[in-house]
């Protein structure tokens, strides 16, 4: 019985030690498992640092970019149609007042005559007023996100509506000195005609 006891127990000692065997094989996979992922969680960690530190470069340059289209080109500020629209929009409210003046002063319009005149030329002015605001809101920083293509674009629409305007109102006030003189003349050649029977 002895000799099948220590059979057994080196039966049972070779089982342990390749149990043990496969056991100690096992970890030193693991370990080699635990570093290989390590180092890939390392190249993960420096990837997506290499990714936020973009996406903040990236961040950075559109701010940039966008703080630069609400700044004004100072050479916009000077361009000479902008000064143009300024002395046409003072012309043309002056011309305003002018024909409210004739119309009211000449006794050669009759009362809803001089409302129709009225309203023509506080129309006039009103939209001059737009213009010029509009014309502020894209001559000053920070209101508007403007490249300076789009900003001359807007002022040559300012310009030339406010030379529509001036050309109107001229033209309107033309036409009214116009009419007054006929209707002078017209009062006039009645009263020679009334003497002459």
């Amino acid at each position: 019985m002895r000799a099948v006891s220590a059979v057994f127990l080196l039966l049972l000692a070779a089982v342990c030690q390749g149990q043990v065997e496969t056991k100690i094989e096992q970890i030193l996979k693991l370990q080699v498992y635990i570093a290989e992922l390590e180092k890939g969680y390392a190249i993960a960690q420096k990837g997506l640092k290499v990714i936020g530190d973009i996406k903040a470069a990236h961040l950075s340059l559109d701010q940039d970019f966008f703080a630069r289209l609400e700044a004004v080109n100072p050479a916009i500020k000077g361009f000479t149609k902008v000064s143009d629209i300024l002395v046409m929009r003072d012309e043309i409210v002056a011309e305003c007042q002018d024909a409210v003046k004739i119309a009211a002063t000449s006794g050669d319009y009759t009362a809803n005559e001089q409302l129709y005149i009225r309203k023509v030329t506080t129309s006039l002015q009103d939209g001059c007023t737009d213009l010029v605001g509009q014309l502020n809101k894209v001559l000053s920083s920070g209101t508007l996100k403007m490249s300076d293509d789009e900003r001359l674009r807007d002022i040559d629409v300012c310009y030339e509506a406010m030379k529509e305007r001036y050309e109107f109102v001229f033209a309107f006030a033309k036409e009214l000195r116009f009419q007054s003189l006929l209707r002078k003349r017209e009062k006039q050649g009645l009263g020679t005609l009334e003497l002459l029977r």
